[in-house]
């Protein structure tokens, strides 16, 4: 089984909001996404590149 991430585990890493993070990835309007389906990719995939590119845009939490 191919090792995966969601958009939870990479926001929580990153110290980003979950929520904003999935807010910005339907902002995105990912082609490749399924309305409503969980944000699961693969790592290294194309579709984790274009997660980890939205996720870097994104301002830290602030504490």
């Amino acid at each position: 089984m191919s090792d995966q991430t969601d958009a939870i585990a990479m926001a929580k890493a990153a110290d980003i909001d979950p929520k904003a993070f999935r807010s910005a990835l339907r902002t995105a309007g990912l082609s490749w996404h399924m309305h409503r389906a969980r944000w699961l990719v693969t790592k290294d995939s194309a579709e984790h590149e274009d997660m980890k590119r939205i996720l870097a845009a994104l301002p830290p939490r602030q504490k």
